[in-house]
């Protein structure tokens, strides 16, 4: 914002966050608006091969990306690198109806509503 109004620059570069457990080198980086992902993930050490699925933002609400070419954007944020063993999804298990869920949604989602809902294929309601 600072340099925008003081400085009447554009937005040209963003501050992007390339991490992961398996990441050799994980950093922010200063990174110019249109550079591919794939140039980020370089600087921090290479996409490890343990691999499993590339996350653009953050764990809670970043999108799973199907290539690592795509270009920074004014709205990336981070570059999230999950391996295999975790991007897997996990055998479902019965509801204990705790809540916790809810608490945590920022959108205030019910998850077993939502279950409830698609087990009956009351799509509209979904």
């Amino acid at each position: 914002m600072y340099e925008a109004i003081q400085k009447n620059k554009p937005l040209v570069e963003r501050i992007v966050t390339v991490t992961g457990k398996h990441v050799v080198n994980p950093c922010n980086v200063l990174s110019r608006i249109g550079i591919p992902l794939s140039n980020l993930i370089e600087h921090a050490g290479g996409l490890p091969e343990t691999t499993g699925k590339v996350v653009s933002g953050g764990p809670m609400m970043g999108k799973a990306i199907a290539s690592i070419d795509i270009p920074v954007t004014k709205g990336t944020s981070g570059v999230l690198i999950i391996p295999t063993l975790e991007a897997r999804r996990k055998q479902m298990k019965d509801c204990i109806k705790c809540a916790k869920c809810v608490s945590i949604c920022p959108m205030g989602i019910n998850p077993t509503v939502l279950m409830t809902l698609t087990e009956y294929e009351v799509w509209d309601k979904a």
